[in-house]
């Protein structure tokens, strides 16, 4: 019998320096890691390259670049570290992230493993508020969201926080950043698992992008995640709630006395500080609201997104709009922005 492989989740990176050799004709290669599954038992991480920008892929002829260690390894997340001069790669692995490095993205060797993870890890540096150049920390990110900030010397992640949330919503998993983001962004997204999407031809939905940066409390350090400033380029002028139809966002702010009530596509919102929940549709969860609060609502044809705060907390979920509701109804006297979204 042949068995077909399947290709799981992975990472990609840019070889600036040609670092693996595979570029050609002074163009850096485009390396691109994933793992190759042959259910049930074996799970491989191999390499594929690009020397068309993404175009097309050519399978690396020494795959796999780490043979089958155990079953359900998969995950790789590959990233070069300026520090050690060497790519790095966390990779998911029984219950645990294992850390790999490398000097030519080849040949890899284990560093260290973390326990207590699950699935789709992440891991980037960010520099907190007026810190002196090259003091960044780095943060460590769970399949579910959840995140630890800490240091990296290039081999292990040395958590100094416990397992943080900034993220509450029900559909929201398996995050991804991009590797050489402009004026050293860190930009993210997450696989809104678990939508429901009858009579399309597609399947699932990823959510709005957004800027990852570090925030100073009086708990330390916290991860902050607010849209993409250049959202603000789709957007058009402020409308009522009557002109809206399809996608569009939110502005206003609560007090931390008053409950807000809204319906989106005939599901209905409520935030309540005082009580600190959140209940969109049948779904209530406990979220650290507290004090006056601003807040953005991202709204696309079957997802909602919260931010507050400009990011401190978001809620991200997903809906089925009721049939012939309006796309937004919101209780008399509240003062709020509205904006159609452009598609683009």
């Amino acid at each position: 019998m042949i068995c077909v492989p399947q290709y799981w989740s992975g990472s990609g990176l840019i070889d600036h320096d040609n670092c693996s050799g595979l570029g050609q004709e002074g163009k850096p290669p485009l390396l691109l890691y994933a793992a190759r599954v042959r259910l049930p038992v074996r799970f491989e991480q191999c390499l594929y390259y690009s020397l068309d920008g993404g175009k097309s892929f050519i399978e690396y002829a020494g795959n796999p670049v780490i043979p089958h260690r155990a079953q359900g390894s998969r995950d790789p997340r590959v990233f070069y570290h300026p520090s050690s001069e060497s790519f790095c790669m966390v990779l998911y692995e029984r219950r645990g992230f294992v850390f790999f490095r490398s000097d030519d993205g080849l040949a890899w060797k284990e560093t260290g493993r973390l326990e207590g993870f699950f699935e789709c890890p992440d891991l980037f540096p960010l520099s907190p508020p007026d810190a002196p150049e090259g003091r960044e920390r780095w943060v460590l990110i769970d399949g579910d969201g959840s995140y630890l900030v800490g240091n990296f010397d290039g081999r292990i992640f040395s958590p100094q926080t416990e397992r943080l949330k900034v993220e509450y919503g029900p559909n929201f998993y398996a995050t991804q950043s991009w590797n050489d983001a402009p004026a050293g962004r860190r930009i993210q997204l997450a696989w809104m698992r678990g939508g429901r999407y009858p009579g399309q031809n597609f399947n699932q939905q990823m959510s709005f992008p957004c800027d990852l940066t570090l925030l100073k409390t009086a708990d330390g350090l916290r991860l902050r995640r607010y849209p993409a400033a250049e959202l603000e380029d789709a957007l058009g002028e402020p409308c009522s709630p009557e002109e809206v139809s399809e996608a569009f966002v939110m502005d206003t702010h609560l007090k931390g006395d008053e409950v807000l009530r809204v319906s989106v596509y005939g599901r209905n919102l409520s935030i309540d500080p005082q009580s600190e929940t959140i209940t969109f549709g049948e779904q209530k969860v406990s979220v650290p609201l507290s004090g006056p609060l601003s807040l953005r609502i991202l709204v696309d044809t079957a997802s909602i997104e919260l931010y507050f705060d400009e990011g401190r907390i978001s809620y991200s979920a997903c809906f089925l709009p009721l049939s012939g509701a309006e796309a937004l109804r919101i209780e008399a006297g509240r003062e709020v922005r509205i904006r159609p979204i452009r598609s683009v």
